[in-house]
């Protein structure tokens, strides 16, 4: 170990790969040490380009314990991520730093997917467990305000007015938030994907078509 004020200790910094400096950055976040290290080498060494990487990776955030990161958006300037075993966690980013600010764990299963309600002021959360729920900004606190069941593991859905048009394994369901019921809405071909724009649902097919059905039909 050196002194990296000193002149052999300089030497030994600015030898490291850029591996090495990866380490530094990724272990930043947990020492004090490896930040003090990764500032003095980003001092002393210019930056340079990574030629076999085509992104840039600006921030690394995570805990053990909940599984992968099954659901990500953004809600109120906050990342909301929903993992495997149905925690939902809101960090606050703020450039190269990430704070856990609210968690809940209300879903079963693992969160599948998250949608804004049209107004933008709640925030929806699908699930594996059948469940929709509907989340709203509390204080400091997440709050689940409405369940909605539904008859299938949930993949993906979106929203238009009243009706929630939502994608499982083997249908696409549309769901009534008024009357609380569900029914079928698209089933003849294996739907990969849906959006929801102007009051028709534009469903992506396994076998490479589009189909356009209107959501109130």
């Amino acid at each position: 170990v050196y002194n990296y004020t000193s002149g052999k200790g300089k030497q030994k910094l600015m030898s490291l790969s850029e591996g090495s400096r990866e380490s530094l950055r990724r272990l930043s976040s947990f020492t004090w040490m490896a930040e003090e290290l990764l500032q003095v080498t980003d001092y002393y060494l210019p930056r340079k380009p990574r030629v076999s990487c085509v992104h840039t990776q600006i921030l690394e955030i995570g805990q053990p314990g909940n599984g992968a990161a099954t659901a990500i958006t953004f809600f109120r300037g906050q990342l909301f991520v929903g993992y495997f075993n149905g925690t939902i966690r809101a960090w606050d980013i703020k450039g190269q730093r990430a704070v856990i600010i609210r968690e809940v764990k209300e879903h079963k299963k693992a969160v599948t997917c998250f949608a804004l309600s049209e107004t933008g002021q709640n925030l929806l959360s699908g699930s594996a467990d059948k469940s929709i729920r509907v989340w709203k900004m509390a204080q400091r606190k997440l709050e689940c305000v409405e369940v909605f069941q539904i008859k299938e593991a949930v993949q993906k859905f979106d929203i238009y007015g009243d009706k929630i048009i939502v994608l499982t394994h083997k249908n696409v369901l549309k769901f009534s938030c008024s009357a609380r019921s569900t029914q079928t809405f698209y089933k003849s071909k294996h739907v990969k994907s849906l959006a929801l724009s102007q009051g028709k649902a534009y469903l992506g097919c396994g076998d490479l078509s589009i189909q356009v059905s209107f959501v109130s039909r």
